[in-house]
């Protein structure tokens, strides 16, 4: 006979297939988290560069490249128009001071000497010629003094003898006013003849200093002449290195052409060049730091100037030590020019990744995935760059290309 079925067993069938969908969906979940945990891209760690997020200074460079030159160099110019006879050291050579460099023909230059000194000859015969003139003039006016004088005395005897006998009637008044008029004419000639001698002897003085002046000023090209001549053979002024050279024997060179250039090999400087872009940041006193591929050294900006090249600066860099052993002409060099220094501030080493100030995404790392982040980049120093916003100090970020992930929120780290 049949009997009614409980409850229970009135539903265990739907019990049972419930809790199969329940399992099936559980199952089907797991699947789902797990395939897109292990499908989805994914990055071995070794594959890209990691940087740490650090605090600390930081130095704003521009970089240039240079070359060491020579703190000082000489110009030799020629003394004289000439040609070159013999050239006695080549191009690059190392020479010492008093070396002879080249030998110029003097032959015009001798000439020229010669003839000053024959010029010389005659100005002060010349000289000597017009002394004796003017000597014999004032002699012979002198002498006309003098007899004047004897003539003044015997005028004076003649009318006190005159103005006595005047007194007695014996003289007529004519004559005696005849005899103080001659007295009066003969003083005045005296007067006059005085008067001749001092004229007489300022223009002798005058014409001497004339004369002496002209002879000075020959005197004085015999002496310029013959120091060019006496430089026939052009020597070095001091120790250093030949950079330029007139080479050719035989070619004519003008007077104050130069012959030779001579570079001190004592001292150095650097000469750099950059982009105009960086015009605005660049000052003279910043400092500077180069590096060549076996040393370092250290300096500053003594001058920026423009160059033939409208998109280039040339800068001028002093060395603190400009006679350090390592340096050497034409040693090629970096330059690093500081244009600000911040003394504390979050930086991450630079990379493909980051190069530029601004707004950026870069991949931070974090429980095994590689998380995009928002990134603000400010001042770039040589290997690092400043993180303003969106890092702190320990994170650790990648910093090698990330391109090839372009859009995705996260990547799998393994």
């Amino acid at each position: 006979m049949d009997r009614d079925l409980s409850s229970r067993q009135r539903w265990s069938p739907w019990l049972r297939a419930g809790r199969k969908v329940a399992l099936a969906a559980g199952v089907l979940a797991a699947l789902g988290w797990s395939g897109q945990r292990y499908l989805r891209p994914s990055i071995e760690l070794a594959d890209v560069r990691v940087a740490v997020v650090e605090r600390g200074p930081l130095e704003a460079t521009i970089a240039a490249t240079g070359t060491i030159v020579p703190r000082s160099e000489q110009i030799i110019a020629s003394p004289v128009s000439a040609a070159v006879r013999s050239v006695r050291v080549s191009l690059g050579a190392a020479v010492s001071r008093g070396q002879i460099l080249m030998e110029l023909d003097t032959t015009a230059s001798a000439l020229a000497l010669s003839n000053l000194e024959e010029q010389l000859s005659l100005k002060r015969a010349e000289r000597r010629s017009a002394d004796l003139q003017r000597v014999d003039v004032v002699r012979q006016t002198r002498s006309r003094r003098d007899l004047l004088r004897i003539d003044l005395e015997s005028r004076e005897a003649a009318l006190s003898r005159l103005q006595k006998l005047g007194t007695t009637g014996a003289v007529s008044a004519s004559n005696l006013l005849e005899a103080e008029l001659n007295l009066k004419r003969v003083q005045v000639e005296i007067a006059q003849v005085d008067k001749k001698i001092v004229s007489l002897e300022a223009r002798r003085e005058a014409d001497l200093e004339r004369l002496g002046l002209e002879l000075s000023i020959l005197d004085k090209q015999r002496a310029d002449q013959a120091r060019r001549v006496a430089t026939s053979a052009v020597t070095a002024p001091m120790d250093g290195i030949i950079t330029d050279l007139v080479r050719d024997e035989g070619s004519v060179v003008a007077e104050g052409q130069a012959l030779a250039t001579i570079a001190a090999t004592d001292a150095f400087r650097v000469e750099a060049g950059v982009s105009d872009f960086y015009g605005s940041t660049l000052a003279p006193q910043q400092r500077v730091r180069i590096r060549s591929s076996t040393s370092e050294f250290a300096g500053y900006v003594a001058r920026i100037l423009p160059t033939a090249d409208s998109g280039r600066l040339a800068l001028f860099i002093e060395l603190d030590d400009p006679t350090a052993p390592a340096l050497h002409i034409n040693l090629r060099v970096d330059a690093e020019i500081i244009t600000a220094v911040k003394p504390d501030v979050l930086k991450l080493r630079r990379g493909p990744a980051l190069e530029r100030a601004g707004v950026t995404e870069l991949f931070v790392i974090e429980q095994g995935s590689a998380v995009r982040t928002r990134v603000r980049l400010g001042m770039s120093g040589r290997q690092v760059i400043e993180i303003m916003e969106g890092l702190e100090a320990g994170d650790q970020v990648i910093v090698s290309d990330t391109s090839a992930y372009a859009g995705l929120a996260e990547i799998r780290v393994r």
